[in-house]
């Protein structure tokens, strides 16, 4: 024994420095960096915590399909490494918070532009979603995450104009500010279109977009898949060529009365796979619109103006077709449901809720009445 333990510590010393040594003996990561944990109590400490939604949130995530946990903040506790809290990711070398998931955190209270969230320089997603920051704006400060690629502020009751700072965050491929009483000036969109060369999501229902130009919306990123600009007060005549964009999957155009649309009169194809022209003074030609649009799997034109609203014949055309809302019409004719592959139907007249009515749905469908 007295001859070998020399030889050994001899050998472990030539092949392995002290530092592989020390590695080799621990694997965990890095504790959360000082300067975020801090920064994270402050902004837990700047807003209250409603007990009521919390507990409410807590049944939604029970009986629904959300994974993510609510009321996240309540896990945040001062001497404990933040990198485990709720809601936070860091970077697995430096311990900076990369990732901030807030969604149903049952939040009250403003956002100052001088908050301590805008401390946690290294974000890369931010999510703040249905939260109640009323009073809050999205101010300059937001303009300061640089590495920032997924912001979500919808549903959280921010207010007043979009800081045109926001286009700083060039290497954005997320955008939802949907669901609030905010403005987007027509000035602050050129912005963002022209340094988000990356986005791919552009989630902006229910703002107010009355002095943006639609035509202005052909210049945005080749890579958009998702468009939500439903009930946006747009107005004026919507460019055809958004119909054509070879990566455009979603487009969302509910409500926006004031919009004119002229699809394109010569042979062409749209990629779109998700479309709502739904309570919209748009005049629909169904079988033009299913010629054109063969590639849907879900279509909903809810309170629609239809030119011929006696055959419904060419709806057996969409093969992919999933998912159809055709509510609030006033049809004379006959779906073809031998021809269709439905997961869910939304039914034409109000009525309960009615299980497996048609023989193409499958078991667990339901058919459903709007409102």
């Amino acid at each position: 024994m007295i001859v070998w333990f020399p030889r050994l510590y001899l050998f472990l010393f030539l092949f392995y420095s002290p530092f592989d040594l020390l590695s080799s003996l621990s694997t965990s990561s890095p504790l959360c960096h000082p300067d975020d944990t801090s920064a994270l109590l402050q902004f837990k400490n700047s807003l209250s915590i409603s007990k009521l939604r919390c507990e409410r949130n807590y049944r939604y995530i029970y009986y629904g399909d959300d994974a993510s946990p609510p009321c996240q903040t309540m896990s945040w506790k001062n001497g404990t490494d933040c990198c485990r809290w709720d809601g936070v990711t860091c970077d697995d070398i430096t311990g900076h918070v990369i990732g901030l998931n807030l969604t149903r955190g049952a939040l009250n209270g403003t956002i100052q532009s001088n908050s301590s969230l805008f401390r946690l320089a290294h974000l890369k997603s931010l999510i703040l979603s249905r939260n109640d920051f009323t009073g809050s704006r999205i101010s300059s400060e937001f303009g300061r995450f640089e590495n920032m690629m997924h912001l979500d502020l919808s549903d959280s009751n921010f207010t007043g104009q979009v800081a045109p700072e926001i286009s700083y965050l060039s290497k954005l491929h997320t955008i939802d500010l949907s669901r609030s009483d905010l403005r987007l000036e027509a000035s602050t969109l050129k912005r963002i279109i022209e340094n988000t060369t990356n986005l791919t999501q552009l989630f902006l229902s229910d703002l107010d977009m009355s002095s943006i130009a639609p035509i202005s919306l052909m210049n945005l990123s080749s890579s958009l898949k998702s468009l939500n600009l439903s009930n946006t007060r747009l107005q004026g005549k919507f460019p055809e060529g958004m119909f054509r964009r070879p990566n455009l999957q979603v487009l969302n155009l509910l409500g926006d009365t004031n919009l004119s649309i002229s699809f394109p009169k010569y042979n062409w194809s749209s990629p779109l796979k998700q479309l709502s022209l739904s309570s919209t003074n748009i005049p629909i030609d169904l079988p033009y619109l299913v010629k054109c649009f063969q590639n849907l799997n879900a279509l909903t034109l809810t309170n629609c103006h239809f030119t011929r609203s006696d055959d419904l014949t060419p709806l057996s055309n969409l093969t992919k077709l999933t998912w159809l809302d055709l509510s609030f019409n006033n049809f004379s004719g006959q779906i073809p449901w031998n021809s269709l592959n439905l997961e869910r139907f939304v039914e034409n007249q109000c009525q309960p809720i009615i299980s497996n009515p048609q023989p193409n749905l499958k078991p667990n469908s339901i058919v459903q009445a709007h409102r």
